[in-house]
């Protein structure tokens, strides 16, 4: 099952489709995109969600204006 999520800079995860996020979810991890984050303003990476624990083909991109980041796992 897919999922498309909103994430603030620091992590906070704004809105995610298909899911409810409790409050012990509501962060991200970005250091599972490593480098690539830091590198580029987006990407893709396989690995297993921090919500949900289910493995997925990620993409990611950071937003240029605003500091938000929008991920896509299918």
């Amino acid at each position: 099952k897919g999922v498309a999520t909103l994430i603030r800079n620091d992590g906070a995860i704004l809105a995610r489709s298909n899911a409810r996020v409790t409050a012990d979810e509501a962060r991200f991890d970005l250091t599972v995109f490593g480098d690539a984050l830091q590198a580029q303003q987006g990407g893709r990476l396989t690995l297993h969600s921090p919500v949900d624990g289910v493995q997925r083909l990620y993409a990611f991109q950071k937003l240029k204006r605003l500091p938000l980041m929008v991920v896509v796992g299918m």
